[in-house]
């Protein structure tokens, strides 16, 4: 049904990235005659991996070199983002949720039970993820719509969600979220002036905030953001995780423990103090998929950042946003762990591919990419 239809071009970075997935694919399969749990390799990664990346290949036939196409994929985000926020206030302010774990989250060392949203997505980490791989599709929209109504309402939606990070005491979204206020530093004076309206709006609202909830936010700063580091816990035990998965990967001669091996690995290395999962998705990829793996998929990154640079239509300003969403990424990746068993991780790559590439600046050429 496609043949006859005028549909973006699978440029070389598409190409690339389609490519580097098939051969994952066909890799992390061979990986399974050697995985230590080749059941959870295949049901929990490679399946879900394989569903997600077909995002790169279909988003180029449905979508084409037009305006429509940046903003279906831009506003497809904006209103997956919308319609977790009433489930996740509905969370915070009832304390029911609708997490499969930790359904009740007492926070260590303080012994209080604090109020979290986590909707659908296993724990307020993971919601916390998806609220960070929204966050440049909040930015972009409030850069680039001229409307005032919407852009008070992404204003309002990015207040509320930076909330919520700010809820779910997370620190590493909070870093996320300074990231992408940095780089719009040299946004024109309009936009800046939008930053400070987004800032002054939190701080009034703050005042106005039901007690728990402050609670939460003072619980960050005082027990998660001023600490020392140095005797962090739960740091150390990461560190130790890292250092671990690297071992895997002398081990292993660079070929990776196979698909879903890690937490098996993990619980037998010298260094385990009580967490197996990776909490790392370039660790995950790496320490199982081996180094060629890790390479292509590094090398695809730096092929988007490359395909955002050439792309005459993205103005300067967006494309210090887009920049930042890919420099982000092993960053929102230590959050929490199994990233590669989440579909958005796919979609989100493939929609930043799908953005540098569509360039309303220049009439391409079906032939140069064949």
């Amino acid at each position: 049904m496609f043949i006859n239809k005028t549909h973006l071009s699978y440029n070389k970075t598409i190409q690339f990235g389609l490519k580097t997935y098939f051969i994952w694919l066909v890799y992390g399969v061979i990986t399974l005659f050697w995985s230590a749990d080749p059941v959870a390799g295949l049901n929990s990664e490679l399946i879900v991996m394989a569903i997600g990346m077909l995002s790169l290949l279909f988003f180029p036939l449905l979508l084409k070199n037009d305006k429509k196409s940046l903003l279906i994929i831009r506003n497809g985000w904006i209103l997956g983002l919308c319609f977790t926020i009433p489930f996740a206030i509905y969370e915070i302010v009832t304390m029911t949720h609708f997490a499969y774990s930790e359904e009740d989250r007492l926070i260590g060392g303080i012994g209080i039970y604090a109020p979290f949203a986590a909707v659908f997505f296993g724990n307020y980490n993971n919601y916390c993820v998806y609220i960070c791989l929204c966050l440049p599709m909040i930015f972009w929209a409030l850069m680039d719509d001229k409307n005032k109504v919407r852009k008070i309402l992404y204003m309002i939606l990015l207040g509320v969600s930076i909330l919520i990070i700010f809820i779910n005491t997370n620190r590493t979204s909070m870093v996320v979220v300074a990231i992408y206020f940095l780089s719009l530093l040299r946004l024109k004076a309009r936009n800046i002036f939008a930053v400070l309206g987004l800032t002054a709006l939190f701080l009034v609202s703050y005042k106005f905030l039901p007690n728990n909830i402050t609670d939460n936010i003072e619980i960050l700063f005082n027990n998660r953001v001023n600490v020392d580091y140095n005797e962090d816990t739960s740091a150390n035990i990461r560190k130790g995780v890292f250092l671990s998965g690297i071992d895997f990967l002398f081990e292993t001669n660079g070929f990776g423990v196979g698909a879903g091996a890690f937490e098996t690995h993990m619980a037998k290395a010298p260094r385990h103090q009580g967490i197996i999962n990776p909490h790392n998705f370039f660790l995950e990829i790496v320490s199982q998929y081996g180094i060629f793996i890790f390479l292509l998929f590094v090398i695809w990154l730096f092929l988007i950042m490359r395909k955002i640079y050439t792309n005459s239509y993205i103005n300067s300003s967006l494309k210090r946003i887009f920049y930042a969403s890919v420099i982000v990424i092993p960053i929102i990746g230590v959050i929490n762990s199994d990233s590669l068993g989440f579909t958005y991780w796919w979609v989100y790559i493939s929609s930043l591919a799908v953005i540098s590439s569509i360039d309303l600046n220049t009439i391409k050429n079906d032939s140069e990419y064949k």
